[in-house]
Formats: structure tokens, sequence, C-alpha cells
């Protein structure tokens, strides 16, 4: 593990315990293939941004793929944003349709967990006015 984390050095440079300098999704794709999950339910810096994990930033990008085998790797589905989104409630504000029903497939449970506003994954998907989404939902209920 040293090794790998020698070679990624400009991937954890600057601020220690926390992922940063990741310019492109292919940066990305070569950091959750090298990292087990210690590094990888870590703090996540792209862009300026900080995001709570690698998984919760491939929801938010809807990266599927990516999240496929993020969730593969154990990865803590609980991690949430400062507004308490969870990666299923960030999926669905932005859409992510395919990352949701990844999601709401392994971990139909998640559907009912609100944010800190009380906002459940139901209400994000009125909000949003997607009945593909609503009704996947509900489906899993």
């Amino acid at each position: 593990m040293e090794e790998k984390l020698k070679s990624l050095h400009s991937i954890f440079s600057g601020i220690p315990g926390k992922i940063r300098n990741v310019s492109d999704k292919t940066d990305l794709e070569r950091l959750i293939n090298e990292l087990d999950i210690e590094h990888l339910d870590r703090e996540f810096i792209i862009g300026g941004d900080t995001y709570p994990s690698v998984l919760w930033y491939c929801c938010y990008k809807g990266y599927k793929d990516l999240v496929s085998i993020l969730l593969g790797k154990g990865c803590n589905t609980g991690i949430v944003n400062i507004s308490g989104e969870t990666i299923l409630l960030t999926s669905i504000k932005w859409e992510r349709t395919e990352v949701i029903r990844m999601i709401v497939t392994q971990f139909p449970e998640m559907i009912l967990i609100p944010d800190k506003e009380g906002n459940t994954s139901l209400m994000f998907a009125v909000e949003k006015k997607n009945t593909e989404i609503l009704n996947k939902l509900i489906e899993k209920i």
C-alpha cells in the first residue's frame, strides 16, 4: 500500500488525510482502482470544492461505472455532506437515474433517510417532478 500511496503522491499532497488534485475522471478511476476503502472513504477535494467521500462525489457526478466499483469495494454508503444529503438524496437532486437504480436496488432502506431538514428521497423526487425516479422509489419501499 505504501508504494501505491507514493505513486499517488500528487493526489494526496498538501492536506494530510485528504484526497486532492484529481483533475478528471481518469485520475479518479486510477485512484479508485489503486486505493482501499480506508483511503476512499475520506473527505475529497477536487477543483477547490470539498466532498464527503469519493463515492459521494461519483454519485453527484453520475459516474455509474465508478459508483458500481465503489459499492463493490464496500465503501461507506452512510457518509453525508454538510446538508445531510446521502448518496441517494444527492443522486436524486441531480437526477442521476442509473445511479439511483443501483443504490435503491442494493440499499432500499436509504429511501427513508432524510437530510438535516427532514427532506426524504420521495420529497426530492416530487420536487424534481421526475415520475421515473419517484416510481422507482415507491416500488422499492
